[in-house]
C-alpha cells in the first residue's frame, strides 16, 4: 500500500486512513506514526478493580415527579407498537443523583 492511501472495507483506496469497523485508522507504512486512536480511551479498562458495580436506581423511585416519557414502551414511535413491556427507566446511582440534582433545580424555575 503507498503511504497516504489507504484501503476502505479492502477494496477501496483512499487518501486518510483506512476504515476498520467504522473507525478511521491510519494507513500502515515505513513514515507511520503511532495512531492516535490507540489510547486507554479507547477501549474498556483492563483493571478489573476499575470497573463500576453496577448499583441501578430506578428514577421515579427517588422522585415520583419526574416524568418519564419511554417511546418504544407505547406506540408513539416509528414502528408504532410497542417494543418494551414497561415504562420504566434506571441509571448508575452517581448519574440518578446527578439528574435528581438538575431536576430539583430546574423544578425551582417552574
Amino acid at each position: 500500500m503507498l503511504a497516504g492511501k489507504v484501503m476502505l472495507a479492502g477494496r477501496m483506496m483512499l487518501a486518510g486512513g483506512m476504515i476498520l469497523a467504522g473507525i478511521p485508522r491510519p494507513a500502515v507504512s515505513a513514515f507511520a506514526q503511532p495512531s492516535p486512536f490507540d489510547s486507554a480511551q479507547d477501549r474498556p479498562p483492563k483493571d478489573a478493580a476499575a470497573t463500576r458495580v453496577a448499583d441501578l436506581v430506578e428514577l421515579v423511585k427517588l422522585d415520583p415527579t419526574i416524568k418519564l416519557d419511554i417511546r418504544y414502551a407505547g406506540t408513539n414511535n416509528f414502528l408504532g407498537k410497542p417494543v418494551y413491556k414497561e415504562s420504566r427507566a434506571f441509571l448508575q446511582r452517581p448519574a440518578a443523583e446527578a439528574l435528581l440534582k438538575a431536576h430539583r433545580e430546574l423544578a425551582k424555575s417552574g
